[in-house]
């Protein structure tokens, strides 16, 4: 529960950070690639896809602790529970996978945006320049790939978590049914619109879900220790 709340903090740290960053108020691809490009920068535009890395692993170990959560059965002593391979159990692994995959798009994009970057403030004539940016908007089209291979595993682990969720007596079918509305009707979105992305975000839905489920965590985890 904590680690899932401290990575939603991050999260939207960075949703709000990035409007700072540099590049953030480019009206073109050239003026983002030459802001990029100054030196003094390049730390700060690396800076929020490096600092993906600690709100995924946050969430990873809240997806692993989740599961481990939806695995107890309060009907039945401990000594008698056994860890099933259900969909609690293969949510928490395509969350894990999803998580990753996020972490390699940012970084990859992160990279391509810097180097290029650097290589556009270096060139020497508009043909390069131009060559350049026709490079960038390739190279970022990489990222669609990536992002839909993201959204696939973590909308299904969310449809699957709210699936366990639903006979619960710890959760029951509120959140597991939000759980699994959200998850269905994102990956339906993202399905229809691929490559591109859908015209409705439903990234802050599914934060939103996956804070919920984190404070569910909490609230159970402490009426625990007072038991």
């Amino acid at each position: 529960g904590i680690c899932g709340l401290l990575g939603a903090v991050v999260y939207i740290g960075l949703i709000v950070a990035s409007q700072w960053m540099p590049g953030s108020e480019a009206a073109t691809t050239a003026e983002a690639l030459a802001e990029w490009g100054r030196p003094e920068n390049r730390r700060w535009v690396m800076l929020p896809h490096m600092s993906v890395l600690a709100f995924a692993m946050l969430w990873m170990v809240g997806m692993v602790a989740l599961e481990r959560v939806l695995q107890c059965d309060p009907g039945r002593p401990s000594s008698d529970r056994q860890r099933k391979f259900g969909p609690a159990y293969f949510g928490q692994l395509f969350a894990i996978v999803g998580f990753a995959t996020l972490v390699a798009m940012l970084m990859v994009q992160g990279a391509v945006q810097t180097l290029l970057a650097q290589e556009y403030v270096g060139a020497t004539g508009e043909t390069e320049r131009q060559g350049l940016i026709q490079l960038y908007r390739g190279l970022r089209s990489i990222d669609l790939g990536l992002d839909l291979a993201w959204d696939g595993f973590i909308f299904v682990a969310i449809v699957l978590m709210g699936w366990a969720m639903v006979r619960h007596p710890w959760f029951g079918r509120l959140l597991g049914g939000a759980g699994i509305a959200v998850g269905l009707g994102a990956l339906t979105a993202n399905a229809w619109a691929a490559p591109e992305p859908p015209a409705f975000d439903w990234g802050p839905l599914c934060g939103l879900w996956i804070v919920a489920v984190n404070v569910r965590m909490l609230v159970l985890s402490r009426r625990e220790l007072k038991d």
